[in-house]
C-alpha cells in the first residue's frame, strides 16, 4: 500500500545503486535536509542491501517488478514507474532526480515557487559538474548544458506521460523535452544553481540510447532525416525556442544599472525585457554615484540577455555571498531566420577559452567591488552567430578519411549523429587499455599511431577535454590537419562544415572595439 504524505512535500523519485554509496549517501542527505521527501524505486534484492547503507536515512523504498535488463545483467526501472509511484503519494507536485545529484540549501519560499510554477509544466534543472565539494561554495563548476538531471511535475500530468520505454541512465533526457511539447505541456527551466554532480565518467550505453530514441522519434515523427541527430536538433530548438526560464529570486531591493558600450537596439531591448523592475541603462561610467546603486553591470557589444538575467545575479551574489560576477557568453546559431543553441555550446571549456581570449566576459559589480571576482557560466546571456558570415565561420569540407579522438560515448554519439559520410580510420584513446578494442566497429589505437600517419586528420569529439587534447595532438600534427567537433556548428548532407573559426573570431571582435 502506497504512502500518502499528508503535508505538501514534494516527492522525489529515484533509483539507488549499489556502488558510490558514500557519494549517494551524501546527495539523497541533501535532498532531505530541504524538506524533499524521498521514494527509492529498485528491485526487491536490492532493496535489501540497500536499507543496511541507509538506515539512518528516512527513505521510502518500493518494489519495483517491471525492469528493463542490460547487456551487462543490470536491471533498471523505467522513468514513467518511478514517476506513477511518486505521483500517488504527493499532494500535487512529484519529480525525479538522478541519485549522485547534490542539492545546494535551498529555502522553504524557493520550495513554495517551484510548487507554483509546476502547474500544468514540467519544470527541470541542468546540473553543475565539480571536482569535489568544496568547488560548490568556491563557484567552482560547469554547467552540464546538454543534460537533465533533475525535473517536477504536476502529478496530475503524470498518467502515461512517458510510457516510451526510458529507463534509468539511458538518454531519457534527451527525448523528455520533446515529450513534452507533443502533449503540450508546458516546459519550464529552473535557472538557479541548485544542482551539483562530481563528475566521472560516462557510463550509459549510447547503443541501447539510441535505439530508445529511434523508436521514440519513428512513433512521433515521420521523416527522411536521421532521427537520432533530428531529435537532437528538436531539442536545441526547444531549449531556444519554447522553454521559459524562471528563477527564484527573494528581493527586488536592488538598484541596478547596465552601462553599454554601444547604442545596440537588441541589447537595449533585451535590458528592458528583464523581469526585473529597478534598473537603468547608461552608455557611459562616468559621473555615476555608485553610492546610489547596488549592482553594476559592464556589458560588451553584441550581447543578448534573457529577463532573467537580474534575478540570477542577485541570487548568486546573495546565495554565494560574492560582491563581484565575471559573467561568460554562450552562442546561438542563426541560419535562414532560423535560430538555435549550437555545438559550442556543448563544450564549456571552448565557452570559456573564448571568453576568456575575446574578453567577452560582463563584469557584475556589487557596491564596485572587484576583490575576489567569481567567474560564472549560465544560458542567460548569448551572442547569436550568422553561420554564413565570411568573418567568423569557414566553410570547409570535411575530409575523406580521419581518425576520432577520443574512443568515448560522445565522439560515437557525434559520428552517429552526423552520419559521415567519411572513411573513419579509428579511434584514438590515451586510455591504453582500450587499443587494440573497436567502438562502433572501428579499432581503437593509442595516440602514437599518428607519428606513423601524419598525413591523416583527426576530428577531436571531446565535451570536456578538447582543449588538452588538442594541445596534445599539436605535438605530432600540423594545425590544418586537426578538425574539433564544437567548432562544427553546422554540418551539410555534402559534407561542408560550417565552422567557427576562433582566431578569425578574436580578430573581428578585436577591429569592433
Amino acid at each position: 500500500m502506497a504512502k500518502h504524505y499528508k503535508d505538501d512535500s514534494i516527492i522525489l523519485g529515484t533509483t539507488l545503486a549499489l556502488s558510490n554509496i558514500g557519494k549517494q549517501k551524501i546527495a539523497v542527505n541533501s535532498w532531505i535536509k530541504n524538506g524533499f521527501r524521498v521514494v527509492a524505486c529498485n528491485t526487491r534484492e536490492e532493496i535489501e542491501k540497500l536499507k543496511t547503507f541507509f538506515i539512518a536515512l528516512p527513505i521510502e523504498f518500493v518494489e519495483i517488478e517491471r525492469m528493463a535488463e542490460q547487456k551487462d545483467g543490470k536491471k533498471l526501472p523505467y522513468i514513467q514507474d518511478i514517476l506513477e509511484i511518486v505521483s500517488c503519494r504527493a499532494e500535487r507536485v512529484c519529480g525525479y532526480i538522478n541519485s549522485d545529484i547534490i542539492l545546494s540549501d535551498m529555502s522553504k519560499e524557493m520550495l513554495d515557487f517551484i510548487a507554483t510554477e509546476v502547474k500544468n509544466s514540467m519544470v527541470f534543472v541542468r546540473r553543475n559538474e565539480i571536482g569535489q565539494y568544496s568547488d560548490i561554495s568556491n563557484l567552482n563548476w560547469r554547467l552540464h548544458f546538454d543534460g537533465i538531471d533533475m525535473f517536477f511535475m504536476d502529478k496530475y500530468l503524470i498518467p502515461d506521460f512517458y510510457n516510451d520505454g526510458f529507463f534509468a541512465q539511458s538518454l531519457w533526457d534527451l527525448c523528455i523535452l520533446i515529450k513534452c511539447k507533443i502533449l503540450g505541456i508546458k516546459i519550464k527551466e529552473l535557472l538557479n544553481p541548485i544542482a551539483f554532480h562530481v563528475r566521472h565518467p560516462v557510463k550509459w550505453n549510447f547503443d541501447t540510447s539510441n535505439l530508445l530514441v529511434e523508436k521514440f522519434m519513428a512513433k512521433y515523427y515521420e521523416h527522411n532525416r536521421p532521427t537520432y541527430k533530428h531529435a537532437i536538433e528538436l531539442y536545441y530548438n526547444i531549449l531556444y525556442e519554447d522553454c521559459e526560464q524562471i528563477c527564484f529570486c527573494a528581493t527586488q531591493k536592488y538598484r541596478c544599472l547596465f552601462i553599454l558600450e554601444n547604442n545596440e537596439n537588441e541589447v537595449i531591448e533585451s535590458i528592458r525585457q528583464q523581469d526585473y523592475c529597478n534598473k537603468d541603462i547608461r552608455f557611459t561610467d562616468h559621473d555615476t554615484d555608485h553610492d546610489q546603486l547596488d549592482i553594476v553591470f559592464y556589458m560588451k557589444e553584441r550581447l543578448v540577455i534573457t529577463n532573467m538575467f537580474c534575478k540570477m545575479i542577485i541570487y548568486i551574489m546573495e546565495t554565494f555571498h560574492v560582491d563581484s560576477i565575471q559573467l561568460g557568453r554562450f552562442f546561438v546559431s542563426e541560419d535562414k531566420g532560423k535560430k538555435y543553441y549550437n555545438e559550442l555550446n556543448r563544450n564549456i571549456g571552448l565557452i570559456e577559452k573564448i571568453n576568456v581570449e575575446c574578453n567577452l566576459h560582463t563584469l557584475a559589480t556589487k557596491n564596485n567591488s572587484t576583490q575576489n571576482c567569481k567567474i560564472a557560466y549560465f544560458p542567460i546571456s548569448y551572442e547569436r552567430i550568422d553561420l554564413n558570415d565570411s568573418r567568423i565561420i569557414d566553410l570547409i569540407k570535411l575530409p575523406a578519411r580521419a581518425y576520432v579522438i577520443p574512443a568515448g560515448v560522445r565522439a560515437g554519439e557525434w559520428v552517429y549523429m552526423n552520419n559521415l559520410n567519411i572513411e573513419i580510420v579509428g579511434y584514438i584513446d590515451n586510455n591504453i587499455q582500450k587499443s587494440g578494442n573497436e567502438i562502433m566497429g572501428k579499432q581503437i589505437y593509442s595516440i602514437r599511431v599518428l607519428e606513423k600517419d601524419k598525413n591523416t586528420q583527426v576530428i577531436i569529439a571531446s565535451k570536456y577535454f578538447s582543449l588538452e587534447i588538442e594541445k596534445q595532438l599539436l605535438d605530432i600534427l600540423e594545425q590544418h590537419r586537426i578538425l574539433k567537433a564544437s567548432n562544427m556548428l553546422k554540418i551539410d548532407t555534402d559534407g561542408t562544415i560550417y565552422y567557427f573559426n576562433l582566431e578569425k573570431y578574436k580578430a573581428y571582435v578585436c577591429r569592433k572595439l
